[in-house]
């Protein structure tokens, strides 16, 4: 009989599921996706190759990848080190001359990966970590662009006023005290008071007056004076100049100067562990101090965390949230999330549009899980974190219908996580989402990621696993110049018996011609005059390497002083590491009269409808494996043209109870695999 197989959407399934044949994840799972993505329209294809970009400042010690993306054209990705901060984009490292561009940070190699950050509000970077000041990582357009990392100072971004004096016109015995503050240009910030000034005078007489004088405060459009009563500050009038005039103005107490409150962030145990921004305010939560409070800036500043007497709508707000454990995450979705390590709150405003000091309402979240310290990611209408009672992703919908339903979408592939945990991960939007996970083993998890949450097999959630001849320890996404968003790695590798770190980059799967497929690891590209000897290949020195010259591949070479040498000379030539690409398909079993289980079966052969693909075997395992054969090119000594249409392989006779099929690239040659057909015995 012949089974038809369309989809592999369903990507590795856990074992749990292999004996669930009315499942529909059975229809579409695999046993193995190794190297392998899963299109949202049903293929599997290989996944392209890493280039390797530099390797990091310091080898012996752990980086981390962070993005910072200020448009679709502007984007860089940080390599986060010990107290150091590097620039990649394009493919390239931002040099100075001859040396990569660097900046210090305060951070130390065990902070990195508790480093909570936002994307950039106008060129500004917010970092955070409980042991540090939070910081500003800010970029300086021009021509070098620059960077700088400096810490937060808390306060109004007007200056308070200074040489404030107070001059009696007049006699008497009453002391009068004064401040002054000054107002910004839009008239939105208060500086803090001056420091008190008093004389003595009495205003009750006739031609007595007070004369209060500053210097003029840069920025300023208009200054505020306050004058005390029964020991509290009040409003008594404004100017534009440099000095007001009292004569017995009586003090408005309910309009007072602003209270500065920069302790709440600015001192050891009162750093904030995370931070976001929410309806036009700065937020920060999770000190050490106060680890379940959250402290948000006053409206539409990024700083001040002043507030006034009596409490006005835009004041700084400080508030405890429900539930249990430290806050881990605030996430800005339809509502504040807060993410603690043991529940999940939201903080809306009680009877407004906007969250004000009155109105501020944080409410528990029923039957959410707590959250790793794995930066959550924000996917169109749905927050996907790591759980901290395990290591499982969840998905927290934030939909009208079922506002903040949560799942687990790791279940169905839980051979892929339980017992290990989730260190760091990037999101693809483009050309469809796709998740990248590193696990704490040096693996690198994907998902395709096209959630169906009233469909029985989820939608397209569909994970599979990735492995280079090294460790996978960090991961970032950006866009770039040429439209596609590009994942960036650190992996760790053993080189020549040296432990080496190396900053690379995925190539894209988008080639017009088989000579521009690159499908090698921690590899770079020759390309120019044809050369039998390709150099500058330290980087992979002792290495047993793969090569494609001119779209060909040749036989494995080491590299010695940091170079290989051709069989003939080529124009174009990729060296990097190899890999192999794995498709293991589930055990044959039709749900119909449980047709093929507990049967011997033989699959004879394999008809496979590919889509650009040189080089395939397949097999019923890994052991027994038959190869494709390709059609000879038209010309001796040109590459191989991709194939797109029908293969049929033959494979080996072997009667099992399992009778799955297996799939092999191992050649660094792309593969797609559109659908199969099987001839089962």
């Amino acid at each position: 009989m012949r089974v038809l197989r369309t989809s592999f959407t369903g990507g590795e399934i856990s074992p749990w599921l292999y004996g669930q044949l009315p499942h529909p994840k059975h229809h579409t799972g695999i046993k193995t996706g190794l190297n392998i993505i899963c299109m949202p329209y049903g293929p599997a294809q290989n996944r392209a190759g890493f280039k390797m970009i530099r390797e990091v400042k310091d080898s012996s010690k752990k980086v981390r990848l962070i993005p910072y993306i200020y448009n679709n054209e502007q984007a860089y990705v940080l390599e986060v080190g010990n107290q150091y901060v590097r620039f990649h984009t394009e493919g390239q490292t931002i040099m100075t001359g001859e040396s990569p561009y660097d900046i210090t940070s305060p951070f130390l190699e065990a902070d990195l990966f508790d480093i909570k950050y936002t994307d950039p509000e106008s060129d500004v970077m917010t970092l955070t970590h409980r042991s540090h000041a939070p910081q500003e990582l800010k970029r300086t357009a021009g021509d070098p662009i620059t960077f700088a990392m400096t810490p937060i100072t808390f306060g109004p971004g007007i200056s308070t006023p200074q040489d404030v004096v107070a001059n009696a016109t007049g006699t008497g015995i009453t002391i009068h005290t004064y401040v002054v503050t000054a107002l910004d240009q839009d008239g939105l910030e208060e500086s803090i008071a001056s420091s008190e000034v008093s004389c003595s005078n009495d205003l009750t007489r006739a031609g007595h007056s007070n004369i209060i004088s500053w210097t003029a405060v840069d920025g300023a459009s208009r200054m505020h004076v306050y004058k005390y009563e029964n020991g509290m500050p009040g409003f008594i009038g404004q100017t534009q100049g440099t000095e007001f005039t009292d004569n017995n103005i009586n003090a408005d107490t309910l309009q007072a100067p602003p209270q500065h409150q920069d302790h709440l962030l600015s001192s050891t145990g009162n750093y904030p562990g995370a931070v976001t921004y929410f309806e036009q305010r700065r937020i920060f939560a999770g000190t050490n101090n106060e680890p379940q409070s959250v402290v948000m800036t006053r409206s539409a500043t990024e700083s001040n965390l002043s507030r006034s007497v009596p409490i006005q709508n835009d004041d700084a707000i400080k508030i405890p949230v429900k539930g249990t454990g430290s806050i881990e995450h605030l996430v800005s979705a339809a509502d504040l999330i807060v993410l603690t390590s043991m529940s999940s709150s939201k903080i809306t405003s009680r009877d407004s549009d906007f969250i004000t000091p009155a109105n501020v309402w944080p409410r528990k979240l029923d039957g959410s899980a707590g959250a790793s310290p794995l930066r959550p990611i924000v996917a169109r209408d749905t927050v996907l974190f790591g759980e901290s009672t395990g290591s499982h992703i969840a998905e927290m919908f934030c939909g009208e219908n079922v506002p903040y339903l949560t799942r687990d979408i790791s279940v169905l592939a839980n051979h892929l996580f339980d017992d290990y945990q989730i260190v760091d991960w990037a999101f693809m939007r483009t050309p469809y989402p796709i998740v990248w996970a590193v696990r704490n083993d040096g693996v690198l998890l994907s998902l395709t990621y096209l959630p169906d949450r009233a469909a029985q097999d989820q939608g397209v959630l569909a994970w599979t696993h990735h492995t280079t001849e090294g460790l996978f320890e960090s991961v970032a996404v950006i866009p770039e110049n040429d439209g596609r968003e590009r994942l960036y790695a650190v992996i760790q590798r053993t080189i020549n018996g040296q432990v080496k770190r190396f900053v690379e980059r995925m190539e894209t799967r988008n080639f017009s011609t088989i000579e521009d497929a690159f499908f090698v690891d921690c590899g770079l590209t020759y390309q120019g005059v044809a050369v039998t000897t390709v150099t500058g290949l330290d980087h992979l020195e002792g290495a047993t390497v793969a090569v494609v010259a001119d779209g060909m591949v040749q036989p494995g070479m080491t590299v010695t002083s940091g170079q290989i040498t051709l069989t003939q000379a080529a124009t174009k030539v990729h060296v990097g590491l190899p890999y192999v690409a794995d498709i293991n398909t589930l055990a044959l079993a039709l749900q119909k009269e449980a047709w093929g289980q507990g049967q011997h079966k033989n699959i004879s052969r394999v008809g496979l409808l590919v889509h650009e693909t040189v080089g395939i075997k397949a097999g019923p395992d890994e052991d027994q494996l038959s190869a494709c054969d390709m059609t000879a090119p038209d010309h001796y000594g040109d590459p191989h043209t991709p194939v797109s249409g029908e293969i049929t392989i033959d494979t080996e006779t072997t009667w099992t109870h399992d009778a799955s099929v297996f799939i092999r690239q191992d050649q660094p040659m792309p593969v797609t695999v559109l659908s199969l057909v099987l001839e089962v015995h």
